[in-house]
């Protein structure tokens, strides 16, 4: 079991009481609510998402000093990376809305987005492509 982060050592009696119950074949003793393999819990929006992941790259590229072609103007890369989001979403073919860190996982590598795009429709997220209402940001990144 992992997840604990660094309540491993508090939370060991609990988890190995879990265990021992599910291995004898009586009910876990930790709320299914828990279980990595649950529906995930939705608590953003897609467009949300996207905000996010707009605010999060424009940050980024300001925080480490980079520098844009001088006709490029503020505006001009929020919808530069709202583009590459609406198209991430679009190629994942998901309606459930990510972090910018999932996000950035996912673009990073095929295989990671083969990964997150195959859970999110085993375990509750639908591969039915959005509304085109929400494909379509409104332009600021807040």
């Amino acid at each position: 079991m992992t997840g604990t982060y660094r309540d491993g050592f508090h939370c060991a009696p609990l988890l190995a009481e879990h265990v021992a119950n599910e291995l004898q074949g009586k009910p876990g003793i930790i709320d299914p609510m828990f279980s990595p393999t649950r529906e995930p819990i939705a608590t953003r929006t897609v467009e949300w998402s996207i905000n996010e992941y707009v605010e999060h790259n424009l940050a980024a590229w300001f925080e480490t000093g980079a520098e844009a072609a001088p006709q490029m103007t503020t505006p001009q890369l929020t919808e530069y990376y709202r583009t590459r989001c609406v198209q991430l979403y679009d190629q994942l073919n998901i309606d459930y809305a990510l972090g910018p860190d999932i996000l950035w996982y996912t673009q990073g590598s095929l295989r990671g987005a083969r990964r997150v795009s195959r859970y999110l429709r085993k375990h509750g997220g639908t591969s039915t492509p959005r509304p085109e209402t929400a494909r379509v940001g409104s332009g600021d990144a807040r």
